[in-house]
């Protein structure tokens, strides 16, 4: 394990690696919508994914999909996603400039913007539920910077 202290922090880089992967991996159906443009996101073993079949409805009611379980999927991982993206943001902050952390923000970047990508798509298939659209508005409002 590879520890850095700031600010009476300890951080574990192997965590945050571990971390930034989960993330990758919860949110990779955003990527796939932003990459497709099309198709239903739905949320299975923790993880977003899109559904392109024309089975799509029925796959939504076995996993017991809802544009609310969706949204608040959604808003959760990005809640947590807030605070290592603060975790991140305080390794630069103190000059924790190792490789790590160098590749982790240079794929974050390309992320979040893949993630924008995928959420203004969910958006415009939600465009007749204002409530959807308040909560993805909401979301992309944080990382309208990148």
């Amino acid at each position: 394990m590879s520890y850095t202290k700031i600010n009476s922090i300890m951080y574990d880089i192997t965590d945050m690696i571990k971390t930034h992967n989960a993330f990758k991996e919860k949110l990779q159906g955003l990527i796939d919508l932003a990459d497709y443009g099309s198709g239903k996101l739905g949320v299975y073993d923790e993880k977003l994914y899109v559904s392109w079949s024309w089975l799509q409805s029925i796959q939504r009611i076995y996993y017991g999909e809802s544009r609310s379980k969706l949204i608040e999927f959604l808003k959760n991982v990005f809640d947590d996603y807030k605070i290592f993206n603060k975790m991140i943001n305080n390794c630069l902050l103190y000059g924790m400039y190792t490789e790590e952390i160098t590749e982790i923000t240079t794929e974050q970047n390309m992320l979040i913007q893949q993630w924008i990508k995928g959420l203004s798509i969910l958006k415009e298939q939600y465009i007749d539920d204002a409530e959807v659209v308040e909560e993805i508005n909401k979301i992309t409002s944080r990382y309208t910077f990148y």
